[in-house]
């Protein structure tokens, strides 16, 4: 099992889980931005990528650039990477393509890969639908276990618990309800029209509405 630990903003868990409800029969893929925290990944944000690309192309590649500029500019690095296979049945397991786009991000320091069950995505969200392993893991093979995800906040440069641990579920809730999957735009849509954002700014404002830490 991966020695690693990882905590999720309630911003990230949200985007991850509807970039995946939007695209229920595609093949998703996405950029983990964040930090370590004492010995914790913190997955502060999300920065959407594909829904068709599933080989490593040129696109690609721009796209991680992109993700990788816009984390240092906010001080933060790309910490990793998801991914949700085609089909609502399938289990994903590690492919080529992100053996690939790890070894695009390896500079940046130790990574996670976040594979979604796609079988657990669904409306009535109330669990979290997430396995996670290194960038290690990858390399040995040993990807068949993974460790629990948290949903936590960073404030003051600590991590900390949420006051009420359901709110992100509910806020995510009625994101599905009130199809704002309309503010999630992957990469691929922004390449579409520039005049999208693939940061989600918007989104992550709805989804961390009334969602606090731990006072």
């Amino acid at each position: 099992m991966s020695s690693h630990s990882i905590s999720l903003s309630p911003a990230s868990f949200g985007k991850m889980y509807l970039h995946c409800f939007k695209y229920a029969s595609r093949a998703v893929s996405g950029l983990l931005v964040g930090k370590s925290v004492g010995g914790v990944v913190y997955v502060a944000d999300v920065l959407p990528l594909f829904h068709t690309y599933t080989q490593l192309c040129p696109m690609v590649e721009v796209g991680i650039a992109h993700a990788q500029e816009w984390a240092k500019d906010n001080g933060m690095r790309v910490v990793g990477y998801y991914a949700a296979s085609a089909g609502l049945d399938d289990r994903p397991a590690p492919t080529k393509f992100t053996e690939n786009v790890m070894k695009s991000i390896s500079s940046e320091g130790e990574s996670i890969v976040i594979q979604v069950l796609n079988d657990k995505i669904r409306a009535d969200i109330s669990e979290i639908p997430y396995k996670f392993f290194s960038a290690s893991d990858l390399k040995t093979g040993r990807t068949a276990e993974s460790g629990i995800c948290k949903i936590q906040y960073l404030a003051d440069g600590a991590l900390c618990n949420l006051g009420d641990s359901m709110a992100p579920f509910e806020r995510l809730r009625l994101a599905v309800k009130e199809d704002q999957t309309k503010l999630l735009v992957d990469f691929e849509e922004h390449l579409e029209d520039v005049n999208l954002d693939f940061t989600g700014s918007a989104l992550t404002k709805f989804l961390t509405e009334n969602v606090a830490p731990l006072e």
